[in-house]
């Protein structure tokens, strides 16, 4: 990763982390002024299961780890509310080469920030939480390191583009009241990569999350 992509990572870094601190100021005077419902905050820890259309190999072989925080907001009615996640999130590609039966990988780290609009179901009227909540929505990533042992990519990784421009969906179901698990789809809807040549597709990313939250 060449040092121009290292200084515009830490750059947008901070404009994330700045954005959500902002955020977290502004609930703050709102819930003081008792004009909306307060905010929960959620750790998240789990596993990426990934793959790149355009590279040749096929499934989501990729194993990665996916790491962060969100702060979560209700809006009108209880059952909706809107998060903002900032995470760390391994994505790429791993496998055979069907030609050469040589194994290649292609291993992509970058910081993401989602909006997600959330909907509840299954309220537990005992313990005052949903039991299930459905999520979609956008979500942009920032690239900070590149790896690749594909004899295709391994020199082209600088060229891969700086953001990758998604959309997620999926469920959290509850275990109780601080703890829950997250299963999600996630799929660009850019080219993390443009080759030079039009006879090439270029590369697009698809995820798969599996989670554990935690309440705070």
């Amino acid at each position: 990763m060449n040092i121009y992509k290292w200084k515009s990572y830490i750059v947008n870094s901070n404009i994330n982390i700045l954005s959500l601190v902002l955020l977290l100021g502004a609930l703050m005077l709102l819930d003081q002024d008792g004009l909306t419902q307060s905010f929960s905050g959620q750790l998240h820890a789990g596993l990426n299961l990934s793959q790149l259309s355009g590279d040749g190999l096929n499934g989501f072989d990729n194993f990665g780890i996916s790491s962060g925080f969100s702060i979560s907001y209700p809006i009108g009615l209880m059952r909706k509310e809107f998060s903002i996640e900032l995470l760390y999130n391994r994505k790429g590609s791993k496998g055979t080469e069907p030609t050469t039966i040589i194994s290649q990988s292609i291993f992509l780290d970058y910081v993401s920030t989602a909006l997600l609009y959330r909907w509840g179901e299954w309220y537990n009227e005992s313990r005052s939480y949903y039991n299930l909540h459905i999520e979609f929505g956008p979500v942009a990533s920032r690239l900070f390191n590149a790896q690749s042992s594909n004899s295709f990519f391994d020199p082209l990784t600088d060229e891969f583009n700086d953001w990758d421009i998604g959309i997620m969906g999926g469920i959290n179901i509850k275990m109780n009241s601080k703890i829950g698990t997250t299963i999600r789809y996630e799929r660009s809807l850019n080219k993390i990569y443009s080759p030079h040549s039009s006879n090439l597709a270029g590369l697009q990313s698809y995820l798969i999350l599996i989670r554990l939250d935690y309440q705070l």
